[in-house]
């Protein structure tokens, strides 16, 4: 299984997909990177040096700069790092979805429905009336069932 990914082919930095261990040995591509502390599953890790100052390119888009040099294999966090966003204290991803087709959804409903109409009360649980299924066979008792 794979230990870490580069999103896009540009940038700087890699995900770590598991918890990953101080002094351990990554291969990705052409480059081995050997981590100087542990990075947790979800975080981030430069690959290469990165200056003071410098874009840190993820998604192949600068999403933060440097605040002092980062070397390979160093976890990036709050300390090291800085988002390029300002005047905001939170931010969050809100993706814009298609419109659902809700015609679809409704003439779907309404062929289920239909269908069910169709089964009568033959459907009842036992706190409901009895229904046609459940009556008693000529000559036996309803108590039978």
């Amino acid at each position: 299984m794979q230990s870490i990914v580069k999103i896009h082919s540009q940038d700087n930095v890699a995900v770590a997909l598991r918890d990953l261990a101080d002094g351990e040995t990554l291969v990705l591509e052409a480059l081995t990177i050997r981590l100087s502390q542990p990075v947790a599953r979800g975080h981030k890790f430069a690959l290469q040096p990165i200056t003071a100052g410098e874009a840190i390119i993820k998604y192949g888009l600068p999403i933060g700069h440097a605040l002092v040099a980062i070397a390979p294999g160093v976890h990036i966090h709050s300390q090291n790092a800085k988002t390029n966003l300002s005047d905001l204290d939170s931010y969050q991803y809100q993706p814009e979805f298609p419109r659902c087709r809700r015609r679809l959804l409704i003439v779907k409903y309404s062929s289920i429905a239909a269908a069910a109409a169709k089964w009568g009360s033959a459907t009842n649980c036992g706190s409901c009336r009895p229904s046609v299924a459940s009556t008693a066979l000529p000559g036996r008792s309803s108590s039978v069932f």
